[in-house]
């Protein structure tokens, strides 16, 4: 949970208005839900294509295995950070800060390199899955000391925050098609912002001024904005299916990796706010 003492009446304020705001964006997605859930937007959703001839079968398959390999890329990690965090010393080398750096390296090739796109993807143990399997791993036993919070709080996090993606991915499939699509560069900058909240944050005392709103962003923010990156994920998957060509196939696993990024930030911020 998240321990906020002796804060000052300003900082009291920006946490307040960091919930508040949380709050309002879980009324607007809520909303959002009902809205295009109920087909009350008149443009074409993805839902509306892959239930006529709009889309062919290439792109419909595409589209179910990328969401195939998110969710089961949430087994992996789960799976993975249960094994690390049941031995000492793999528990011990994933919780050192030259893990995080290796991270910050093998997510850039991954997910600004195209890795699994230029891999072999024929047979069923091909390269490109291999390397899927060992980069969600990788992430689970990046993940592994969330299990210090306490299997209850584990359990309510991860509820919560399939929650929170089984309704994305809802609203990405009943909005229309790219409707989330810009916001890409936009969430950067904001991106941008949350990380420089995080980084002050380790230095900034959550009782000052300062501290509380480099927490508030860091926190709250990156609440909003990582489920606001998921949307944008989600539909830009099915974006790339229709654009797929011979020369440039569509691969299900690189897609699925941001969403699963985007994911394991929702939660570990989900987990914060679990009481112990």
């Amino acid at each position: 949970m998240v321990d906020t003492p002796l804060l000052s009446p300003a900082g009291d304020i920006i946490l307040t208005l960091g919930a508040l705001s949380v709050v309002a964006v879980a009324i607007m997605e809520l909303y959002a839900l009902c809205y295009y859930g109920l087909r009350l937007s008149n443009e074409a959703s993805a839902v509306d294509n892959l239930n006529s001839r709009v889309w062919s079968a290439d792109v419909k398959m595409n589209i179910h295995h990328t969401y195939v390999y998110l969710f089961v890329s949430y087994y992996v990690c789960t799976i993975v950070a249960g094994i690390v965090f049941s031995s000492t010393s793999l528990f011990a080398l994933f919780s050192s800060s030259f893990m995080i750096i290796i991270d910050f390296v093998v997510e850039s090739i991954v997910q600004y390199g195209r890795l699994f796109a230029q891999l072999d993807s024929t047979g069923f143990f091909s390269r490109q899955k291999l390397a899927w399997i060992t980069y969600c791993s990788f992430l689970g036993g990046l993940a592994s000391p969330a299990a210090l919070f306490g299997p209850t709080a584990i359990r309510v996090a991860i509820h919560l925050t399939l929650f929170v993606v089984l309704a994305l991915i809802i609203i990405s499939l009943t909005a229309p098609v790219g409707k989330f699509v810009g916001w890409n560069q936009t969430l950067r900058i904001f991106e941008v912002i949350v990380l420089v909240g995080s980084f002050a944050s380790s230095f900034l005392p959550i009782s000052t001024t300062s501290g509380a709103l480099a927490f508030a962003i860091s926190f709250y923010g990156g609440l909003i904005l990582f489920q606001l990156f998921f949307l944008c994920h989600s539909q830009e998957a099915h974006v790339m299916a229709q654009r797929a060509t011979r020369e440039q196939p569509y691969c299900p696993p690189a897609m699925s990796i941001p969403m699963l990024l985007d994911t394991l930030s929702i939660f570990s911020r989900i987990l914060l706010m679990i009481p112990p």
